[in-house]
């Protein structure tokens, strides 16, 4: 079992072997990775009973909040699934060089080449943007600029959604994707909601239940 912690603004990651997904396992490991990463202010996951008891109670301690990602929403933990991927690959090459199916001796190496590694989103490498460096500061205010922009783009889009929905007046849920659907199967229920309240990427009907955009 891997820990894997991603920092969302500069792509950097971490990772470390555990023997279990038990709480007190992944505490322990989220522990030794606040020595070598700066502690967030939020941290976000998926919603397993692992991120519960000792690993919640680290989080009271070093005061971070745990936000659960909604699994309404495919795209909430997008950049940390994306560096999971990569970082799989990473080993797996690592692991087949080797003609080995151990992972634990490549992890450290995995982590270290990653944040090294300059990223096309980062217009550098994830190492690039720590420390007090003008190169650090001219890295950091780049990303900033870019993500603002990006989500300024993200808001236009949610702001032109939303408008629609009132503007239609009517709306269909889309059905939570399955591991094994086929392309030709509906993608939303057959049920014609009517809008009562959009508001936020949310949209209310006239029965009180809220869906989102």
């Amino acid at each position: 079992v891997i820990l894997f912690v991603c920092n969302p603004f500069n792509r950097k990651i971490a990772m470390e072997g555990l023997t279990s997904k038990v709480p007190l396992q992944v505490a322990q490991g989220y522990r030794r990775i606040l020595n070598r990463m700066p502690k967030p202010q939020v941290v976000s996951s998926d919603l397993g009973t692992e991120w519960g008891g000792a690993f919640a109670g680290l989080l009271e301690e070093k005061n971070i909040k745990h936000r659960y990602k909604d699994p309404r929403n495919a795209n909430s933990l997008a950049v940390m699934d994306r560096q999971i991927q990569s970082a799989k690959l990473a080993l797996f090459k690592l692991m087949t060089r080797k003609n080995t199916t151990k992972w634990d001796s490549f992890i450290d190496q995995v982590e270290a080449s990653h944040n090294e590694t300059v990223q096309g989103a980062l217009l550098g490498a994830p190492n690039d943007t720590e420390g007090d460096s003008n190169t650090a500061k001219i890295e950091r205010f780049a990303l900033m600029k870019a993500n603002a922009e990006k989500f300024e783009s993200n808001h236009d889009k949610a702001q032109k959604r939303d408008e629609a929905i009132k503007t239609a007046g009517q709306y269909r849920v889309a059905k939570k994707p399955g591991p094994f659907d086929r392309s030709f199967k509906p993608r939303y229920e057959t049920e014609v909601r009517t809008v009562r309240e959009v508001k936020a990427g949310m949209v209310r009907d006239d029965t009180g239940t809220v869906s989102y955009t």
